[in-house]
């Protein structure tokens, strides 16, 4: 008896934001420094209340960052962020900073599938999807594949994946990386909301409304 299946396409958007999950940690470091600061120069508070205090507040510090630094704290520049972002997905040299690859530049972005998150530390293999007939799907690295504006960068159109010929499984994450197959490197990745059942038949698609957003 033959198998026959109604093909149907599940969308999605993807988002990741940086720092994302970090920019607790970088707030709390900033006012624990602003609170040293200004303990450090409070002459009409006794010498020993401040030492007392500071030391309260390098202690806390460690909650945040074990390298923590009473003047650590620092962001990209918005007009940066925007350069940083064209440089990654446009090829875009940012003038008397950095220029494309002069010699065998990546012109296309590899977007990955995962059932779990990657995480920092991870590459395009770690939790890839599975499912029969899954592989990634390159994107050009131009303003022809992918939109810049307001630090924010988007696919120019649908990033349709491969129909599933087999298997099931739940993607909740992608990736963008540097290579089509085996160990690529991550470049960014984030979360894909509603998260995609994929079966048989299914086509996993993340829509235009995917972002990468630098902040």
């Amino acid at each position: 008896m033959e198998n026959r299946f109604s093909p149907v396409t599940k969308e999605a958007v993807g988002f990741a934001h940086v720092p994302g999950r970090h920019r607790f940690r970088r707030d709390g470091q900033r006012l624990l420094a602003r609170a040293f600061v200004w303990l450090l120069f409070r002459k009409a508070i006794p010498l020993t209340w401040r030492q007392w205090t500071m030391f309260k507040v390098l202690t806390l510090g460690q909650m945040f960052n074990r390298q923590f630094s009473p003047f650590a704290g620092a962001s990209k520049g918005n007009t940066f962020e925007n350069d940083w972002l064209k440089l990654i997905f446009n090829a875009t040299a940012i003038a008397n900073i950095a220029d494309n690859a002069s010699s065998s530049p990546l012109t296309n972005l590899e977007v990955s599938l995962h059932t779990g998150d990657p995480g920092e530390g991870g590459d395009q293999t770690t939790s890839e999807s599975a499912y029969g007939g899954y592989s990634r799907v390159a994107v050009t690295r131009t303003t022809g594949g992918w939109t810049v504006t307001a630090n924010s960068v988007s696919p120019v159109a649908n990033i349709d994946f491969a129909a599933a010929s087999s298997g099931t499984e739940t993607v909740t994450h992608f990736a963008v990386g540097t290579a089509h197959t085996s160990t690529g490197k991550i470049l960014y990745s984030g979360t894909v909301t509603p998260n995609i059942s994929v079966s048989s038949g299914v086509t996993p698609r993340l829509t235009t409304a995917s972002a990468i957003t630098e902040d």
